[in-house]
């Protein structure tokens, strides 16, 4: 299928070349366009998947972009040019060594002070006030090294309706965690280590946030100030690895955004369509169409952008 609004049988008579639109940093995408006398998406398809085998083939392609060429044959064999699914092509791989909570990483509190301001603020009947989020405050000012505290503090910052407007304040309490965490010696060393990698993720996806910000030009960074914050992203992404490996659901979005950063729209998309059933709708088709459009897919990434409309139209309408 082409562009929403165009008719494949406008196309039957056009003639077209064989091209491959955009070679980025060493890795093959692009919009290959076909001598058609058939359907278009269909021969597009076709000749887009013998373009990468002969690539695949090539002696002389380099190994990663071996990988990226198969993430795409991966996608575009799965790939029905007649209606793009609205689901995940790929079940779920998760990692037996898994965290199981991305949203409350394990709770840590040895010092048994941030117990009673966690039930204000998160239990279960909870209605936090002005006066609880002040408790939180003067327990920090007068114990500032206390881990339960300052998890306690990333934990009520990193809330999903305070990340667009808090990203250098979320980031900065997980990098004071981090280094508490990776400083202390008491705390069982499995609990220690699934709560610094989600603690690395929040800083992470902070940081991601206030990239994003940035691009969007709602709070502009300089370019030093833009560098480092992308440095630290990178630290941060780096160590989750070294903490527990790739390939965690848990942190698969993160991973897909280091991906799309490096240009491997290829990888990012198959860990997405691998790891979808574990992604909100939203983000999910959303990246998906971005991931199409990265790789200048027209047809797919037209039928993506369709399929998200439909379905999330009011954050469709934002993020074009």
């Amino acid at each position: 299928m082409l562009a929403k609004g165009m008719r494949f049988s406008a196309y039957l008579t056009v003639v077209f070349s064989v091209i491959l639109v955009l070679l980025h940093a060493g890795i093959a995408m692009g919009q290959l366009t076909v001598l058609s006398k058939g359907n278009p998406a269909v021969e597009w398809r076709k000749a887009q998947l013998t373009q990468i085998d002969t690539q695949l083939n090539d002696e002389t392609t380099k190994a990663e972009l071996k990988l990226e060429l198969a993430a795409q044959k991966e996608w575009l064999t799965n790939y029905s040019t007649d209606k793009l699914s609205p689901q995940p092509s790929k079940p779920v791989e998760k990692s037996p060594a898994a965290i199981e909570d991305p949203v409350l990483d394990p709770v840590l509190d040895p010092g048994k002070k941030a117990e009673s301001i966690r039930k204000k603020l998160f239990g279960a009947k909870s209605k936090p006030t002005a006066v609880d989020t002040e408790k939180l405050r003067v327990a920090l000012e007068k114990s500032p090294s206390d881990i339960g505290l300052r998890q306690l503090q990333l934990h009520w910052l990193d809330q999903p309706q305070y990340r667009e407007d808090y990203p250098v304040e979320i980031a900065d309490a997980a990098s004071r965690l981090r280094g508490l965490l990776e400083s202390d010696k008491k705390i069982d060393p499995a609990a220690k280590k699934d709560a610094l990698a989600m603690t690395l993720y929040r800083q992470a996806r902070a940081l991601g946030f206030r990239l994003d910000l940035d691009l969007e030009k709602k709070k502009p960074l300089e370019k030093v100030d833009r560098e480092k914050v992308n440095s630290e992203l990178v630290g941060a992404y780096t160590q989750i690895i070294s903490l527990v490996g790739p390939g965690h659901p848990e942190f698969v979005l993160l991973e897909i955004r280091m991906l799309r950063r490096d240009n491997w729209f290829g990888r990012a998309l198959q860990l997405l369509e691998r790891n979808g059933s574990t992604i909100e709708p939203r983000w999910y088709l959303e990246k998906r169409r971005d991931l199409l459009r990265g790789l200048d897919w027209t047809a797919p990434a037209a039928q993506a952008q369709v399929m998200f409309a439909v379905a999330f139209p009011e954050e469709a309408k934002t993020s074009e």
